[in-house]
């Protein structure tokens, strides 16, 4: 992680009480959960970041399912970028030259879905690399397969969906697909 990697914890990550703390990795997450005599201790409010690469075209409330409670800031460097109840529910951290993301809980959502896509690109650094083969529509999926010179295009949903599909080069391409259609198209279009 020191070094560059990078940590994705849901729910309870690497969660083992010992020596007084419940998430081993809460260093490299950013936070930490409260337990036993720690509940009781006030923990200072923390303003969540309203502007960050994970969160950026999200819309509306984001769905953590069952959720976690009483998870505090615990890293001073740590970023939370959503809190209820005076619970973090989602925080990124730097850890050395990696990066950690720590989230509540993450049912399937088609916005949950670029959520994890988001944090997963931005713990590896390659935020830059989302935009290649990207669809502005969250309910539109692209997948590229450069070694066969094609894409594909799915509407993971039951109504017609309008997106732009962001390619390599600065490229776009406007579409509009059927409920649950899928096409197929040439990178060389």
């Amino acid at each position: 992680m020191h070094q560059g990697g990078g940590f994705i914890g849901i729910g309870d990550p690497t969660a083992y009480e010992h020596q007084g703390v419940l998430f081993q990795l809460a260093d490299i997450l950013g936070v930490q959960k409260e337990m036993g005599f720690t509940a009781s201790v006030n923990k200072p409010k923390v303003t969540p970041v309203k502007k960050h690469f994970i969160t950026e075209d999200l819309e509306g409330d984001i769905d953590y399912g069952e959720g976690m409670t009483m998870i505090y800031q615990a890293e001073i460097g740590a970023q939370v970028l959503d809190v209820h109840d005076n619970s973090c529910n989602l925080a990124v951290n730097s850890f050395g030259q990696g990066r950690g993301v720590y989230i509540a809980g993450l049912p399937y959502s088609i916005q949950n879905t670029r959520l994890l896509s988001r944090a997963i690109f931005w713990a590896a650094h390659q935020e830059e690399q989302l935009y290649s083969w990207f669809s502005l529509n969250p309910n539109v999926e692209c997948h590229a397969y450069p070694e066969t010179g094609r894409y594909c295009a799915v509407n993971n949903t039951a109504e017609t969906q309008k997106t732009t599909i962001l390619m390599e080069n600065d490229l776009r391409i406007e579409l509009e697909l059927n409920g649950m259609e899928s096409v197929w198209l040439d990178m060389n279009m």
